[in-house]
Parts: structure tokens; sequence; C-alpha cells
């Protein structure tokens, strides 16, 4: 493109920072957004959305909670997908007490636990109760908060 003088734009490379993502590659995704950055093609939402899930599917929480802190910083919306990336993330790292803190962000930004999310507490759940309890009670934890919030959705 730049061979061209067609200059990217941030469609382009969010195109090209969810590829390496999806890829696993989250070494040349972060390469690209600092290209993008040092191009002043200013990174938005989706950037950082999908920089967070690929760093969360590749258990680098550090960096994951570094990318949302400097979401929320500038002032993009944070959507319940990426609430789920970092639980999830969080989860697999056995860090609990930061799931459930990012848990009590998701529920005070008013957004309900998707599908997706309370499929991974069964599972985590099941798959606890065949090794070990340790896991459990952080998730019946978050699992009873989630059905009574939906609950009370519902009553209204």
């Amino acid at each position: 493109m730049l061979a061209k003088g067609i200059a990217p734009n941030a469609t382009t490379y969010n195109s090209l920072v969810k590829l390496y993502c999806i890829r696993g590659d989250v070494k040349a995704a972060a390469a690209v957004y600092k290209d993008m950055c040092a191009r002043e093609v200013g990174p938005d939402g989706r950037t950082y959305e999908n920089l967070i899930r690929g760093h969360c599917k590749a258990r680098n929480m550090k960096e994951a909670w570094f990318l949302y802190r400097g979401m929320v910083e500038k002032g993009f919306s944070v959507s319940a997908g990426t609430y789920s990336d970092l639980i999830k993330g969080f989860f697999k790292r056995k860090k609990f007490a930061e799931a459930r803190e990012v848990f009590e962000q998701m529920k005070r930004e008013g957004l309900a636990a998707d599908k997706e999310i309370y499929d991974f507490f069964s599972d985590v759940k099941l798959k606890g109760r065949r090794r070990t309890d340790t896991v459990v009670d952080p998730v019946d934890e978050i699992i009873e908060s989630y059905l009574v919030d939906e609950e009370l959705r519902g009553a209204n």
C-alpha cells in the first residue's frame, strides 16, 4: 500500500492486528500497533479489543491488563466480550481475585455476562469438581451473582 502511495487507515491496521491475534502472533500484532501509533493513525476501541483478546488467549495477562487500562484511560467503551476475554484469561492463569475484579467492573458498567462467559464458568465448575474445589469457590460466587442479577433483571 505504502509503495503505491496509499496510507493505511485504522480499518486496515485493525484487520492486520486481528489476523495476527487470531494466528496467535501477538508480537506481530504489537508491531502493527506500534506502527499504527508511529504513523499517527489513532488506535480505536476495536484495536484494543483485538489486542486484549490476543494477549488473553496467549495468557499474557499483564499485557492484556495494561491494554485494558489504556483503553479505559483513552475513553473507549469496553464491550462485554472484552470483559469476558479478561475474565477467562485470568481464570486460566488462576488469578481468581483479578477475574472477580473484572467481573465486578463489568457489572458496574451495567453489562451482563454473556452466554459465552456463563458457559465458560459452568465448564470450569464441572472441571473443578473433578480436580479440586479450589477452582469451584470463585466460580460459584460469580455464577450465583450472575443468576441473581438475571433474576432481578427479569423481575423489573
